[in-house]
Formats: structure tokens, sequence, C-alpha cells
């Protein structure tokens, strides 16, 4: 709860505000989750009653769902705010154990790393190449110690790693004015994998005996198809011995986009 609650803040909401929406989204994702604030959702009075899943998010679409997220990431309309695509953005439901400081933005590595702004424009600045590391180049992080030793005194390197989990691919095809939009997410040997497990029956779990384990729940970037056709692509791109894990596969109107970059291909 503390990094997702160290986001928020940094997005400059309230701690009370930023504590109770952490509280939200775990509370849906997690098995037998204890609310830590005030926050008391009744989904079984919805018009259509419904019960949290207690599992790891298949899709953004899913914070529709959630109550007060729903009021965070949606307008009035019911479309998809700037907050929205800001989580998007910053997070991955997408299962893997460290996010890459390589191309974590710096809602990330605030949340996370819980470094200063002064210590992100060192990050920044010896990724780009830029400022005291101009003579240097463009250099990527390959340890953490590293990262430690550019950061300086404070913060946190140990959330992140520095090899990639999950690798998105966009491609876009013109031909005079049609245009085609592929995007792919794969992922290495040992890197992500798609959320699968199953949502947790309330009624059933409630009369059984027996207790199920919480799923972990990873928070790191983009949006994802449902979790079978992940796990189809997943078995067949391991079937024919490619050296990646395909889990998504979208094409055209089927990929989400922040409609302020609606305009570009």
């Amino acid at each position: 709860m503390t990094t997702l609650t160290n986001l928020f803040e940094y997005w400059q909401m309230s701690p009370a505000d930023a504590g109770k929406l952490a509280d939200v989204l775990l509370g849906w994702m997690q098995t037998g989750y204890v609310y830590a604030t005030a926050v008391t959702p009744d989904y079984t009075n919805a018009q259509i009653p419904y019960a949290e899943p207690q599992r790891p998010m298949r899709s953004f679409s899913e914070l529709a769902a959630i109550d007060y997220a729903k009021d965070v990431f949606f307008d009035e309309n019911g479309l998809p705010n700037a907050n929205y695509w800001r989580l998007v953005n910053d997070v991955s439901i997408f299962a893997y154990p460290q996010p890459n400081v390589n191309g974590a933005n710096a809602d990330v590595l605030a949340a996370a790393g819980q470094y200063t702004d002064t210590q992100m424009q060192a990050i920044s600045g010896y990724l780009a190449g830029t400022g005291q590391y101009a003579q240097e180049g463009r250099q990527w992080f390959q340890s953490t110690a590293t990262l430690s030793a550019i950061a300086g005194a404070g913060g946190n390197a140990a959330p992140f790693g520095t090899t990639i989990s999950a690798l998105r691919i966009l491609v876009t095809v013109h031909e005079g004015r049609s245009m085609y939009r592929l995007s792919a997410v794969v992922a290495p040997q040992g890197g992500a994998t798609a959320n699968t497990t199953n949502a947790t029956n309330a009624t059933a779990a409630a009369a059984s005996t027996s207790t199920t384990a919480a799923t972990p729940v990873t928070n790191a970037s983009q949006p994802s198809s449902t979790a079978s056709s992940a796990a189809t692509a997943a078995a067949a791109s391991q079937s024919i011995n490619y050296p990646y894990t395909i889990l998504e596969i979208l094409e055209n109107d089927e990929i989400p986009q922040n409609p302020s970059d609606a305009s570009q291909p």
C-alpha cells in the first residue's frame, strides 16, 4: 500500500485521498484484504450486485467498477480522464518482480524509489546524456549500484531492476490514407507474465473452511487484453520456440489511446 500511496501523493493528492485510493485498489485485487481506511465499498447493493474479484486487474477498464476509483479515473460522462492515462503510464497489469529503472518515469521513481526531484534530475541526465553527463552521452543502468551512485544519498534502489521484463512494440503501416496499427507486448525468458489468477467467489469462500493464498500484486505500464487471449498467445509463442513470450497483441481501434495523442500515428 505504501508504494501506491506514495504514487498518488506524488500526483499531488492529499495523504487522506491517496490512502483511500490505494485502499480501494488493493481491496479489489487482493484476497482477504482488510481495508485500512474508512472506505467501505458496497458492491453487493449495486443495481447488478457484484463483489471484489480479489485477484490482480487484467484490464484498466476494471477501474470503472471500483468504488471511489471510478470517480478519480473517469469523468462525468464515464470516459477516461487525465488521471486514468497517468495511471496507465505509471503501472502495469502484467506481473513481474521489479520495474526497469531505465524505463521508469518520474512518478515511478518517486513512488518506488522515494527519490527527490534533484535525484530524479541526476538519473534522467545520466540516461539522456545531458547536464554533467553530456560528455559521456546517453547511458543506461546496468546495476543498482550505479543507480545508487548516480542518485546520491537517500532514496532506495532496491525495488528496481536494470533489465527488460516486458517490451511494447508499436508498428504503424501507411498506404495512401489507410493506416494499420499493431501493438504487441513481448517478454523475454523469465520476464513478465500475464495475470491469470481466477476471481475469488466471495460466497463460496465464506462457506469454505479452506484458505486461498493471496496473489502478489505487481505494480510498476500499459493496457492489456483479456487474460485468456494473453495466455493463448503465450502458449503459442512457446510452442514455436520464440525466444520471447507474446503477452498481448492488439490491432487498430483495439489499442487504447490517450485522447491527447489521437492525432499522432
